[in-house]
């Protein structure tokens, strides 16, 4: 017994669509030829010099298009084509787990999801749906959200954590770092949450507790593993001789952790009640996890601090003001 207490590709790449090429444009109809006139007689005339011609700036140049080879399209959806270096793209901003999905055996499903999108969002556009002011609203607080996460998790990144706070705070819960390696007896009753053990009586408290401290006086440092092998009903712990392993405050319910805690080496507990029984307790080991062992905890912990005092200063530059009758 222990006593410690799909991925949605469409959700996630929709946010990038716009960073590819649009739905061109359509070709213009050819302009109807005018009705043939009869041609007016020109009165003969000297012919007019010939225009200069014009200098090119050599400091201005013009892009060849660029050109896409068929062999580099992966994705074509009408007159859209999806190179594979824009494709890639996509995909290396998708969180580790998605990429994994998106270059593995679900690949192509991948792509289709990806053309579904691409297509919608196509459909939108012939749709003129940004025209719609409450969809327009929507589409740009959705890119600003998406571009304030950014900057926020760039900003969570580059805070640095000081070394004496980091020392402060660890003093500060030292004692919540401590940790014990124990083994245990136990004795269960009525109602315990340890399941009864086959071919044995279900112990009223008063039976338990009886049995437990007649147990006690026979236990030893050196004989207790083989007394839990055989009279421990917690199975689980009990083929290893009641052996619980290290635990930090917190892991075992609260009757058993003041007991263990304060217990010191090699020193047998009185019977001590919990919901699961009467336990007889043995320490084998105090120790306290050493700073650098919770150094990454402890800068999680400051990091928020740092960010909402950054935060803080950011709203002072940008001079945010609210209207206070508005917002009554």
């Amino acid at each position: 017994m222990n006593f410690r207490n799909k991925l949605t590709v469409v959700a996630t790449i929709s946010a990038t669509l716009t960073c590819f090429g649009q739905t061109p444009a359509p070709k213009p109809a050819p302009a109807k030829p005018a009705a043939a006139k009869p041609a007016a007689a020109k009165p003969a005339a000297t012919q007019p010099p010939a225009a200069p011609k014009a200098k090119v700036d050599p400091a201005v140049t013009v892009k060849p298009p660029v050109e896409v080879k068929p062999g580099d399209v992966v994705i074509q959806i009408g007159d859209v084509k999806v190179t594979r270096a824009e494709y890639d793209m996509i995909i290396s901003t998708l969180p580790a787990q998605a990429q994994t999905q998106a270059n593995g055996p679900e690949r192509k499903k991948v792509a289709e999801q990806y053309s579904d999108i691409r297509m919608l969002a196509m459909e939108a556009k012939k749709q003129n749906l940004l025209g719609d002011p409450k969809i327009a609203a929507q589409v740009a607080f959705q890119t600003e959200n998406f571009l304030a996460n950014i900057v926020a998790r760039n900003l969570q990144e580059k805070l640095k954590v000081d070394d004496k706070a980091i020392a402060a705070l660890y003093e500060e819960g030292k004692a919540r770092f401590e940790q014990i390696k124990a083994r245990h007896i136990l004795i269960r009753f009525e109602g315990s949450r340890v399941p009864l053990r086959p071919g044995t009586k279900d112990l009223s408290k008063d039976e338990a507790l009886a049995k437990a401290k007649a147990i006690r006086p026979t236990l030893t440092k050196e004989n207790f593993s083989e007394v839990a092998k055989k009279e421990s009903d917690d199975t689980g712990s009990g083929e290893s001789g009641g052996d619980l392993g290290q635990f930090s405050k917190g892991q075992m319910v609260p009757q058993f952790e003041v007991v263990a805690f304060a217990l010191a080496v090699g020193v047998i507990s009185e019977p001590v009640e919990t919901p699961f029984g009467y336990h007889l307790i043995i320490v084998d080991e105090h120790a306290s996890k050493k700073l650098e062992d919770v150094r990454a905890e402890l800068e999680g912990q400051l990091k928020p601090q740092l960010f909402t005092k950054a935060l803080e200063e950011m709203r002072k530059s940008a001079n945010i003001k609210l209207n206070e009758d508005f917002f009554q």
